[in-house]
Protein backbone atom coordinates (compact mmCIF):
# COMPACT_ATOMS: atom_id res chain seq x y z
CA UNK A 1 0.00 0.00 0.00
CA UNK A 2 2.77 2.45 0.90
CA UNK A 3 4.58 1.63 -2.34
CA UNK A 4 1.44 2.48 -4.36
CA UNK A 5 1.02 5.81 -2.52
CA UNK A 6 4.70 6.58 -3.12
CA UNK A 7 4.41 5.86 -6.88
CA UNK A 8 1.17 7.87 -7.09
CA UNK A 9 2.84 10.82 -5.32
CA UNK A 10 5.84 10.67 -7.66
CA UNK A 11 3.58 10.54 -10.74
CA UNK A 12 1.52 13.51 -9.48
CA UNK A 13 4.69 15.51 -8.76
CA UNK A 14 6.04 14.61 -12.19
CA UNK A 15 2.80 15.79 -13.85
CA UNK A 16 2.92 19.10 -11.95
CA UNK A 17 6.57 19.55 -12.86
CA UNK A 18 5.87 18.93 -16.55
CA UNK A 19 2.90 21.30 -16.55
CA UNK A 20 4.87 24.06 -14.82
CA UNK A 21 7.78 23.95 -17.26
CA UNK A 22 7.69 26.54 -20.03
CA UNK A 23 8.17 25.35 -23.50
CA UNK A 24 10.97 27.39 -25.03
CA UNK A 25 9.68 29.10 -28.13
CA UNK A 26 11.93 28.67 -31.11
CA UNK A 27 12.34 31.16 -33.91
CA UNK A 28 14.33 31.07 -37.15
CA UNK A 29 17.99 32.10 -37.04
CA UNK A 30 17.21 34.74 -39.66
CA UNK A 31 16.08 37.95 -37.93
CA UNK A 32 12.51 39.15 -38.36
CA UNK A 33 11.55 42.82 -38.08
CA UNK A 34 8.28 44.72 -37.98
CA UNK A 35 7.78 48.48 -38.33
CA UNK A 36 6.00 50.04 -35.35
CA UNK A 37 6.06 53.84 -35.63
CA UNK A 38 7.79 57.01 -36.71
CA UNK A 39 8.04 59.88 -34.23
CA UNK A 40 7.96 63.37 -35.68
CA UNK A 41 9.12 64.84 -32.36
CA UNK A 42 12.63 63.41 -32.56
CA UNK A 43 12.74 62.00 -36.12
CA UNK A 44 12.98 58.43 -34.88
CA UNK A 45 11.76 55.12 -36.17
CA UNK A 46 10.73 52.22 -33.92
CA UNK A 47 10.64 48.59 -34.99
CA UNK A 48 10.44 45.24 -33.24
CA UNK A 49 12.79 42.35 -33.92
CA UNK A 50 13.22 38.65 -33.20
CA UNK A 51 16.51 36.84 -33.76
CA UNK A 52 16.29 33.11 -33.05
CA UNK A 53 19.98 32.50 -32.41
CA UNK A 54 20.57 35.81 -30.60
CA UNK A 55 23.61 36.91 -32.60
CA UNK A 56 22.50 40.43 -33.37
CA UNK A 57 24.72 43.42 -32.65
CA UNK A 58 28.36 44.37 -32.48
CA UNK A 59 30.48 45.02 -29.42
CA UNK A 60 31.91 48.50 -29.22
CA UNK A 61 35.18 48.47 -31.10
CA UNK A 62 34.20 45.62 -33.43
CA UNK A 63 35.21 46.49 -36.96
CA UNK A 64 35.22 43.56 -39.26
CA UNK A 65 37.21 44.15 -42.41
CA UNK A 66 35.51 44.11 -45.79
CA UNK A 67 32.05 44.83 -47.10
CA UNK A 68 29.82 47.28 -45.23
CA UNK A 69 27.54 44.32 -44.44
CA UNK A 70 30.27 43.14 -42.07
CA UNK A 71 30.75 46.57 -40.48
CA UNK A 72 27.09 47.55 -40.07
CA UNK A 73 23.88 45.74 -39.26
CA UNK A 74 21.09 48.28 -39.81
CA UNK A 75 20.49 49.45 -43.38
CA UNK A 76 18.05 52.23 -44.19
CA UNK A 77 16.93 53.74 -47.47
CA UNK A 78 15.02 57.02 -47.64
CA UNK A 79 12.50 57.62 -50.41
CA UNK A 80 11.10 61.05 -51.31
CA UNK A 81 7.72 61.41 -53.01
CA UNK A 82 8.02 63.23 -56.32
CA UNK A 83 4.67 63.76 -58.02
CA UNK A 84 3.02 60.34 -57.56
CA UNK A 85 6.13 58.15 -57.23
CA UNK A 86 8.69 57.59 -54.52
CA UNK A 87 12.32 58.06 -55.55
CA UNK A 88 15.35 56.82 -53.66
CA UNK A 89 17.28 59.66 -52.02
CA UNK A 90 21.01 59.31 -52.64
CA UNK A 91 23.46 60.48 -50.00
CA UNK A 92 27.23 60.92 -50.05
CA UNK A 93 27.39 58.53 -47.10
CA UNK A 94 25.01 55.52 -47.08
CA UNK A 95 22.51 55.13 -44.26
CA UNK A 96 24.24 52.16 -42.61
CA UNK A 97 24.30 51.94 -38.83
CA UNK A 98 25.43 49.69 -35.98
CA UNK A 99 23.11 47.99 -33.52
CA UNK A 100 25.04 47.38 -30.28
CA UNK A 101 25.51 43.85 -29.00
CA UNK A 102 23.01 42.45 -26.52
CA UNK A 103 23.86 39.07 -25.02
CA UNK A 104 20.84 36.84 -24.33
CA UNK A 105 20.63 35.50 -20.78
CA UNK A 106 19.78 31.91 -19.86
CA UNK A 107 19.35 28.86 -22.04
CA UNK A 108 17.04 30.48 -24.58
CA UNK A 109 19.27 32.52 -26.92
CA UNK A 110 16.38 34.15 -28.76
CA UNK A 111 16.54 37.94 -28.78
CA UNK A 112 13.24 39.83 -28.90
CA UNK A 113 12.72 43.51 -28.45
CA UNK A 114 12.24 46.93 -29.95
CA UNK A 115 14.79 49.26 -31.46
CA UNK A 116 14.33 53.01 -31.57
CA UNK A 117 16.62 54.68 -34.06
CA UNK A 118 16.90 58.48 -34.15
CA UNK A 119 18.06 60.12 -37.36
CA UNK A 120 20.86 62.53 -36.50
CA UNK A 121 22.68 62.55 -39.83
CA UNK A 122 19.69 63.23 -42.08
CA UNK A 123 16.65 65.39 -41.79
CA UNK A 124 13.71 63.63 -43.43
CA UNK A 125 11.56 66.66 -42.70
CA UNK A 126 13.29 68.36 -45.65
CA UNK A 127 10.85 66.35 -47.77
CA UNK A 128 7.09 66.85 -47.94
CA UNK A 129 6.27 63.14 -48.09
CA UNK A 130 8.79 60.38 -47.56
CA UNK A 131 9.12 56.77 -46.45
CA UNK A 132 11.86 54.47 -45.19
CA UNK A 133 12.82 50.96 -46.20
CA UNK A 134 15.05 49.11 -43.76
CA UNK A 135 16.43 45.74 -42.75
CA UNK A 136 18.96 44.26 -40.33
CA UNK A 137 21.72 41.66 -40.67
CA UNK A 138 22.92 39.44 -37.82
CA UNK A 139 26.50 38.30 -37.17
CA UNK A 140 26.01 35.13 -39.25
CA UNK A 141 25.02 37.44 -42.15
CA UNK A 142 21.37 36.37 -42.04
CA UNK A 143 19.45 39.22 -43.66
CA UNK A 144 16.05 40.03 -42.17
CA UNK A 145 12.91 40.79 -44.11
CA UNK A 146 12.65 44.35 -45.43
CA UNK A 147 10.10 46.67 -43.88
CA UNK A 148 8.73 49.82 -45.47
CA UNK A 149 7.04 52.58 -43.54
CA UNK A 150 3.79 54.02 -44.79
CA UNK A 151 4.12 57.43 -46.45
CA UNK A 152 5.16 59.92 -43.77
CA UNK A 153 4.84 63.69 -43.57
CA UNK A 154 5.53 66.45 -41.07
CA UNK A 155 2.44 68.48 -42.02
Amino acid sequence: MQKTQYITSVVILLIFWLISCHKIETYPDTPQIEYKEFSKNDSSIVFSFIDGDGDLGFDQGDSLIGDSVLKHNLFITLYNKVDTNFQKVLFDIPLFYIIPNVVPQGQNKTLKGEIKFTFNSIKPFEYDTFKFEFYIVDNALHKSNKEITPPLTFN
